[in-house]
């Protein structure tokens, strides 16, 4: 009974989900990589267009944002970890607003109300793609995200690609100082 709670305990503290945590900025036999570190520019895997209808309704595309620096959360309501990391991820986003970061939010759960009261209880004013069938997330390459665990994230340069990821919660700290460092890349 002791390791069950245990194992339990270190999935909660690792974040949500089926799959496994690590820092999901590659596929495996490559050097392991400081927590959503700057992918080097030439191994940097470009992103189809992920799109669909926002938890408000509208519609969202990532193509909406080129050119820009994107810094993309997956999320899901129920999960401790996503909780924890939510408040700072606002704050990144309200400081670095002004010098063109751009945030999307990205929940799969199928309690659509649920995603809702997150959003409001937590203040997030960036758009949040709403996909309960988790297609849009199954289009990212290979070894940017694990589509079973939650949270993510992984940030997206200028030039529509992946330039850091990592699965588990992310610090405000971390994220701040990996979206200044791309804002800065010409």
């Amino acid at each position: 009974m002791a390791r069950v709670i245990v194992a339990a305990g270190a999935l909660v503290l690792a974040g949500c989900g089926t799959g496994g945590a690590g820092n999901g900025a590659g596929g495996g036999g490559g050097a392991v990589r400081e927590p959503l570190a700057l992918v080097p520019r030439a191994e940097r895997k470009a992103l189809p267009d992920l799109a669909g209808e926002g938890l408000d309704g509208k519609r969202v595309a990532l193509s909406r944002f080129a050119g820009q620096v994107v810094l993309v959360n997956g999320w899901q309501s129920t999960c401790g970890p996503c909780r924890a990391e939510m408040p700072g991820l606002v704050r990144v986003q309200k400081r670095y607003a002004d010098r063109g970061l751009r945030v999307l939010g990205y929940n799969a759960e199928a309690n659509e109300g649920a995603a809702r009261a997150f959003v409001a209880r937590y203040g997030v004013t960036y758009p949040v793609l709403y996909d309960p069938s988790g297609h849009e997330l199954l289009r990212i390459p290979k070894g940017v995200v694990n589509p079973q665990f939650v949270p993510f994230t992984f940030l997206v340069d200028k030039k529509g690609r992946v330039a850091a990821s990592m699965a588990g919660a992310v610090s405000e700290r971390r994220a701040g100082a990996v979206v200044g460092k791309l804002l800065a890349e010409e």
